[in-house]
């Protein structure tokens, strides 16, 4: 009996909405006078209810529900908003809908309206259950649909009179713009509960950014040469909602490191190849202008860091500039190798001149020195062959021990092939064995070197021009023979190419030729890239010293001898 009466009042109240609603016939003013009596009635389910819930509850209308009180106001608004609905919605709700459009467009068009207006259609389709199975299946095939499908219709005929006129950077702040202004526009007035605001900029992506994505793509290189941050940073924000604009731009970020940093190298290569103090500042100029780039204009996307690094990378590692020619004279691998860069050789001097008493060192407080070193591990991250650093940096580690203390020979790492005949002068001579005297009375049992060339003195005679110093250390030969450290580079990577073989065989047990290449350039890429031939003669000697075999079955196929 009270849901009888309940429903016919209601229904009473809504007849006379419609009425009021019907009276006009242009859309727009069906529009206002709708939303005026729908906020009216919409405020009206949320309180007409409260008073039927105590009834409800009283009556057992919901006997099986936790909740009888909250149920029973469910049940009234239901039928207050199925009858609306019914009544009056479903008569013109294309009118409200079109008007509604018309509204927003507008308002793209800079004209002012109360938002009201829209968010009041938008809501009497998700708030109005017209669909049992899907509440928001009618706002998504009418509502959701009409608006996306007029946000792409407006901006396709917009959008290339805006790129003929104005040409293609000034576009680029046009379609940002409006891709932040729909994306806002879209959260106002479309359901925050589905994936409307998604498909909104999707489409929206599609019509001002894909459809113009090679103009604005050709754009790239001059904003990235003219280091224009602002504008690169639309680019990147217009490209990056796209599927694959991005690794374009990728590309042209690789070909703008690779490019201005090989003609900075050569533009200053008489400096820089005889002092390893300017080349490392040099490095660190550049990568710290390439690192700015990237985290000013693309947001330190990690994908633009990798190609910073990939590229740096090469830059450090290229032999157009710095080459180094290692060749062997014995060993396993004889002959030429292929031709690697200067620069570890070049960041080990100026590690050596950081760390022993020179000009430099001298300038320099000890902060300013951690820093510097700091800014060599920098660099030699991105160094491919570390193995050469090591070799050069030990040679300097040693030099450095032997001037300042009294060392052993197996401390020095030098043997007695490293030893260079000097000529002393005969007054330098006849100190010697005095100096070997001495020697033997002090430390009974040892043998004492004569290293020469280690050697370094003062010039301590008195000129009429006054004190100068004349040379601060006496270098009375080449540290050492060239070919011979080649030579030991190469013999160490021999030795690192066996280790590495046999422990990844010692771990597979049997392995594919290709797969053993693949793993141990994996394993040694850190140090030093293995060449091919290297790899292919190591296999073989160890087959011959009986460390793997072939499989007889498979000769592409390894086995390892336990």
């Amino acid at each position: 009996m009270v849901r009888k009466e309940l429903e016919a009042e209601v229904h009473r109240y809504i007849l006379t909405a419609e009425r009021r609603i019907m009276q006009h016939e242009e859309e727009n003013a069906i529009l206002r006078v709708y939303i005026s009596e729908w906020t009216k009635f919409y405020t009206q389910t949320e309180y007409l209810p409260k008073p039927f819930s105590y009834i409800s509850e009283q009556k057992n209308l919901s006997l099986k529900s936790k909740n009888p009180m909250k149920e029973a106001g469910v049940m009234v608004s239901s039928i207050m908003l199925n009858d609306w609905g019914k009544t009056i919605f479903v008569a013109i709700k294309h009118k409200l809908q079109n008007a509604a459009m018309r509204l927003v467009e507008l308002e793209r068009n800079g004209e002012a309206f109360d938002p009201q207006l829209v968010i009041g259609v938008r809501q009497s389709y998700v708030s109005l259950n017209l669909s049992t199975e899907d509440s928001l299946a009618v706002y998504k095939e009418n509502f959701e649909r009409a608006y996306v499908d007029d946000t792409e219709r407006f901006y396709k005929s917009r959008a290339p009179q805006v790129l003929a006129s104005e040409g293609v950077q000034s576009y680029m702040v046009y379609a940002d713009t409006k891709l932040g202004e729909e994306e806002a526009r879209g959260r106002r007035y479309l359901e925050s509960t589905t994936d409307s605001v998604e498909k909104l900029v999707e489409r929206c992506v599609k019509v001002l950014v894909v459809q113009f994505q090679e103009q604005i793509l050709a754009e790239c290189p001059t904003l990235i040469n003219e280091g224009q941050i602002e504008k690169l940073r639309m680019l990147y924000r217009l490209i990056n909602r796209t599927s694959d604009g991005i690794d374009n731009v990728l590309k042209f970020l690789d070909i703008f490191i690779r490019t201005e940093a090989l003609n900075d190298m050569r533009a200053n290569a008489n400096t820089i190849t005889t002092d390893p103090e300017k080349y490392v500042e040099q490095l660190l100029t550049m990568f710290s202008k390439f690192s700015l780039l990237v985290a000013d204009a693309f947001y330190d996307d990690p994908r633009f860091l990798t190609t910073r690094d990939k590229a740096f990378q090469d830059v450090v590692n290229d032999t157009c500039i710095f080459r180094m020619e290692i060749t062997s004279s014995r060993g396993k691998c004889v002959g030429r190798m292929q031709a690697e860069s200067r620069c570890p050789e070049l960041l080990a001097n100026f590690t050596d001149l950081l760390l022993r008493k020179t000009s430099l060192s001298k300038r320099l407080s000890s902060e300013e020195i951690d820093a510097k070193l700091n800014d060599v591990l920098l660099v030699l991250k991105y160094v491919q062959n570390k193995d050469v650093f090591m070799r050069f940096y030990k040679a300097h580690l040693t030099r450095r021990l032997i001037l300042e203390s009294i060392l052993n020979a197996g401390a020095w790492s030098r043997g007695a092939a490293d030893r260079t005949q000097v000529q002393m002068p005969r007054e330098l001579e006849d100190f010697i064995p005095e100096v070997e005297d001495f020697y033997r009375k002090q430390h009974s049992g040892r043998k004492l070197q004569w290293h020469h060339h280690w050697s370094h003195g003062t010039n301590g005679k008195e000129q009429n021009r006054g004190r100068i110093n004349l040379i601060g250390r006496l270098q009375l030969s080449v540290e050492t023979n060239v070919q011979e450290e080649h030579d030991d580079i190469i013999a160490l990577r021999i030795l690192r190419v066996q280790e590495a073989i046999v422990k990844i065989m010692k771990i597979r047990k049997q392995c594919q030729s290709a797969q053993l290449q693949t793993e141990l350039i994996e394993l040694l890429k850190h140090m030093f890239l293995p060449p091919k031939k290297m790899i292919k003669e190591q296999v073989e000697w160890l087959i011959e010293n009986g460390f793997i075999a072939r499989d007889s079955n498979d000769l592409n196929m390894f086995l390892y001898i336990t």
